[in-house]
């Protein structure tokens, strides 16, 4: 795996670095100084071809002295805002595979929401920084703060990439994403069919407990997302072979 970059001469003849998809410009990341020297595009170029993600590329790029810390924070907090909520997930979703690294060319956080294609998830900004408010006090221990709506409305959306990620089919990913968004914050977010997501609680309840009754929930259990792995790869089973 790679970061995809370009190059591109910027005003007074900086040397800027672009963050690619497929040879497609996305935005730019930094400048690498007045008429890069062969040496400093090589290095560049060579941490974007062994990086396994842009969050590592650009901690590389602070280490060899390119960019500042401030400048790394601020990139960070640009085009991988959701990284620690996304690698939760990757972690939650073992068991039925990887989702790989974040994907910085499929997530987008603006000021105002534009309609995506299947691919793209686009999100506001207001409700991406009250979800990782909400996100920041359950990771110090407060798991309540997992029933903020904000953070159904914005896990609703990466559930449906989550899900394409393991091999649905977009119809499957929107039912996996309304289960996903349930178990861990409560809210049912009806954009896929209740009768499925239900039947997916069934099976997600059956898979870790044995009983297909019981119900659990993120914000009641402490263990959750070590105890229940086992109900994402049940779920992702019973959306390819039966629905």
């Amino acid at each position: 795996m790679a970061v995809e970059i370009g190059w591109r001469q910027g005003s007074g003849g900086s040397d800027e670095v672009w963050l690619m998809d497929h040879g497609q410009s996305v935005c730019k990341l930094f400048d690498s100084g007045p008429e890069a020297e062969d040496d400093r595009q090589a290095v560049v170029q060579e941490w974007a071809e062994k990086s396994e993600s842009l969050a590592e590329f650009l901690e590389m790029m602070h280490l060899e002295g390119l960019i500042d810390l401030e400048t790394l924070q601020q990139l960070l907090s640009e085009h991988a805002p959701l990284r620690r909520i996304w690698n939760t997930l990757r972690e939650f979703c073992r068991e039925a595979g990887d989702i790989g690294e974040y994907p910085v060319t499929q997530i987008f956080v603006v000021p105002h929401p534009f309609p995506p294609d299947q691919m793209q998830v686009v999100l506001s900004q207001e409700y991406v920084t009250a979800a990782l408010q909400a996100w920041e006090r359950h990771a110090i221990g407060d798991h309540e703060a997992l029933r903020a709506p904000t953070l159904g409305i914005v896990l609703a959306d990466l559930g449906v990439l989550v899900g394409r990620r393991l091999g649905l089919s977009h119809d499957h990913s929107v039912h996996f994403a309304d289960w996903l968004v349930e178990v861990i914050t409560g809210w049912s977010m009806g954009h896929g069919n209740d009768r499925t997501v239900a039947r997916l609680e069934d099976v997600a309840s059956h898979a870790t407990s044995g009983d297909s009754v019981a119900r659990r929930r993120a914000f009641g259990i402490a263990d959750f997302w070590i105890d229940y792995r086992p109900a994402i790869a049940a779920v992702v089973r019973y959306l390819k072979e039966h629905v």
